[in-house]
């Protein structure tokens, strides 16, 4: 088998072990999956996961680099630019070796999560299953606190959180998000072209990675669709 095609079934493989573990509600985990795009394109996906929190659905592209180098910006660059033409999907990177600084800054600002999948050095394994062993652990314990009939009023506080939170993973996203629900609380202002404007006077220069009004159409629609149906 071509070790690149062997690698990225060997992460979709690890991904199927946290559905099997009952650690996610998945849907589906795919190897070499084709996603149509906004643009009409069609995108190959190494490893296309889907899973659910307190019945939201989340969907993720998983790209692997099969590489015995460090990752370097262009290809998270390129990964972004799919993710972009991609509706509501998050990315996760993996790969055997690291990434180079560059590359960590740019997947951190983009909201993208890098991660390494190879043999451990020596005493990493210990570390990881340590680790692996206590995040099970806490996800059921708090689903089963969820789950007890006098905590309902909890457990309907979590869904509308995630609920809200849903779809945006970067702090830049988040950030967006909180600020656009801001405007619409206090300034009530509601269409897509009031806040564009009322963005571009009152806040800083950081936003203007996201400019691009398709933006603030997603984000200002999920804030209407939210507060619509709670």
């Amino acid at each position: 088998m071509n070790a690149n095609i062997e690698y990225e079934k060997s992460t979709k493989e690890i991904y199927q072990e946290l559905v099997n573990a009952d650690v996610l509600k998945a849907t589906r985990v795919q190897h070499n999956v084709k996603l149509k795009s906004k643009s009409g394109q069609e995108h190959q996906i190494d490893v296309y996961w889907e899973y659910e929190i307190a019945g939201v659905r989340h969907r993720v592209a998983i790209e692997c680099k099969n590489y015995n180098r460090n990752v370097e910006i262009g290809k998270v660059r390129d990964f972004y630019g799919v993710l972009s033409d991609l509706n509501n999907v998050a990315g996760i990177m993996v790969t055997k070796v690291g990434y180079q600084k560059g590359a960590k800054e740019y997947a951190s600002t983009y909201g993208i999560t890098l991660k390494e999948l190879r043999e451990p050095n020596w005493g990493e394994a210990i570390l990881g299953q340590i680790e692996l062993n206590l995040n099970m652990s806490t996800g059921k314990k708090v689903q089963e606190y969820l789950n007890l009939p006098e905590n309902k009023s909890y457990k309907e506080i979590a869904q509308k959180t995630t609920e809200f939170l849903s779809g945006f993973y970067s702090s830049l996203g988040l950030e967006l998000l909180s600020r656009i629900d801001y405007i619409r609380q206090t300034e009530k202002i509601y269409t897509h072209e009031e806040i564009t404007t009322h963005l571009n006077n009152n806040t800083s220069g950081k936003y203007t990675a996201i400019d691009n009004p398709d933006y603030v159409t997603l984000v200002n629609t999920h804030l209407a669709n939210f507060f619509t149906s709670n």
